[in-house]
């Protein structure tokens, strides 16, 4: 499995490697849980980069993808990252997927990944993040 986890519109103000330069609680809480719970690799999905690894220097930036459903730039960011991963050879039959990111950047790029998706992460912000808690918190108990 690997993991695919959205970036969010929190960012540092200075150069920084993905994991810290993503600052939004929802993109800490899915860290956490990929790293600690599920203990599998992951990519972070940035709007402005496409597939970024964890370690990854990143300067500011500030670019969003669109938020109509069939935006030809939404398409064209999802055919990317696709293109990102079968360049790092992961993008292939069998391989399991998981994202956790919100539709902007789950919808586009599911049709373009191969293998098996699992994509939990359902309503708004808020849920997604008590999910994510629940499941870390679930993980510690036991």
């Amino acid at each position: 499995m690997i993991a695919l986890i959205g970036c969010g519109a929190h960012k540092a103000r200075r150069a920084a490697p993905a994991r810290e330069f993503y600052q939004g609680t929802m993109f800490q809480h899915a860290v956490i849980y990929v790293e600690q719970v599920l203990d599998v690799p992951w990519y972070a999905l940035s709007a402005g980069h496409g597939l970024v690894h964890p370690d990854q220097v990143l300067e500011p930036y500030d670019v969003t993808l669109p938020t109509e459903r069939n935006s030809l730039e939404r398409r064209m960011w999802a055919w990317r990252v696709a293109q990102q991963l079968l360049d790092l050879g992961l993008n292939v039959c069998g391989q399991e997927w998981l994202i956790l990111a919100g539709r902007l950047y789950r919808d586009p790029l599911e049709q373009y990944l191969r293998g098996r998706i699992v994509a939990p992460l359902r309503g708004r912000v808020g849920q997604q993040v008590a999910w994510l808690k629940e499941q870390t918190e679930r993980s510690h108990e036991g």
